[in-house]
């Protein structure tokens, strides 16, 4: 059987079936047809649909690093980046007013404090390498240029 001769066949059956017989059959080809084509559409936005929720977990995750760096940032801003140096200015004002107060206590080691007890010494400060550094200084003499004497870092008491 030729496909013309098929084709006739087909032609007599539909053409013995009544209206409303036809456009549920042309309905019912639209639908598969239909669902065919979705089917092939949704088969290949699969690989896409997973690319896309990798790529949305890796952002929230990002977006989770940046909140607890944001919180991290937050409570360093609440705190005063000068407090230790107005402590270490407290510390110095304190000693200049004991300083100027009483005797000078470096040059008397017998002398007494206000509660009439002996006063121990005030410790003399190092140098840092971190202070003054003059021409020809020696990083390994404490920053002191030869020949030089401690007196550039340990004035004389008045």
């Amino acid at each position: 059987m030729n496909l013309k001769a098929q084709w006739q066949a087909w032609g007599q059956r539909i053409a013995v079936l009544s209206q409303r017989e036809r456009v549920l059959i042309l309905l019912t080809g639209l639908v598969l047809l239909g669902a065919a084509g979705l089917y092939g559409w949704l088969d290949g936005a699969d690989p896409r649909l997973q690319q896309d929720r990798m790529a949305l977990s890796a952002a929230e995750r990002d977006l989770e690093i940046m909140e607890l760096e944001n919180l991290g940032k937050q409570a360093r801003l609440k705190r005063d980046p000068n407090q230790g140096v107005r402590d270490q200015l407290a510390q110095v004002e304190a000693d200049l007013a004991r300083l100027a107060e009483g005797p000078d206590r470096r040059s008397d080691p017998g002398a007494r404090d206000a509660a009439g007890t002996g006063g121990a010494a005030l410790p003399l400060r190092q140098p840092s390498h971190a202070g003054p550094q003059f021409a020809g200084a020696d990083p390994a003499d404490g920053g002191r240029a030869e020949g030089q004497s401690l007196q550039a870092w340990y004035p004389a008491s008045a």
